[in-house]
C-alpha cells in the first residue's frame, strides 16, 4: 500500500485553495496610499514601547517603563502575530 507524501513545510496546516476562495480574492487590487498607513504611537503604547516596559517590571537594569498602566510581574508573555507577509 503506498502511502501518500507528507506535506511540504510550506502547506502543512493550510487546506488547498478552493475555486471559491480563488473568487473572492481581488485579482487587481488597488494598492494603498503610503501616506494612509498608520503611524506608530511611539512612547504612548506601541510594540516599542513593551519589551522595555516589561523588561523594567522584571527588574532588568538600566529599563525604563514607557506603558505606565502594565503592572510589573515576575514572568511575561508576549504572543506576536506578524501579519505582514
Amino acid at each position: 500500500m503506498a502511502h501518500p507524501s507528507p506535506p511540504s513545510a510550506h502547506d502543512r496546516g493550510r487546506s488547498a485553495p478552493t475555486p471559491a476562495d480563488s473568487a473572492s480574492w481581488d485579482a487587481h487590487p488597488q494598492p494603498l496610499a503610503v501616506d494612509s498607513a498608520p503611524r506608530p504611537e511611539y512612547g504612548s503604547g506601541s510594540l516599542a514601547d513593551l519589551l522595555p516596559t516589561l523588561a523594567a517590571g522584571m527588574g532588568v537594569p538600566d529599563t525604563t517603563a514607557a506603558i505606565t498602566e502594565l503592572t510589573p510581574a515576575d514572568r511575561n508573555c508576549v504572543f506576536l502575530i506578524d501579519g505582514l507577509g
